[in-house]
């Protein structure tokens, strides 16, 4: 009977390491990935610092300003008594 407990164990540790060899290769795997992503943050990191430093982050766009918006709602708060073509001239740019 002493001579069936070590058989026991003997299947017992390729399965452990088998399991440990997996686990280590799930760990390898994910490193690689997290240098891939970390790469990839890097990178659109760099290209936003550029976009933002060249001055074209908005560049381009007919985002209209604070001031054009609130001209245009006070027009439209004066429409139709006369007073909104007086007050807030309609130019080219609104």
């Amino acid at each position: 009977m002493e001579e069936e407990k070590p058989k026991e164990e003997q299947p017992e540790e390729p399965k452990e390491q088998s399991e440990i060899q997996k686990a280590q290769s799930v760990l390898n795997e994910m490193k690689a990935e997290n240098d891939r992503f970390e790469k990839f943050l890097n990178k659109q990191e760099e290209l936003q610092v550029n976009q933002m430093l060249s001055g074209r982050s908005d560049a381009g766009s007919n985002k209209p300003t604070k001031e054009q918006e609130d001209i245009k709602a006070a027009r439209g708060l004066l429409k139709g008594t006369g007073f909104e073509d007086q007050l807030f001239p309609k130019n080219d740019n609104s």
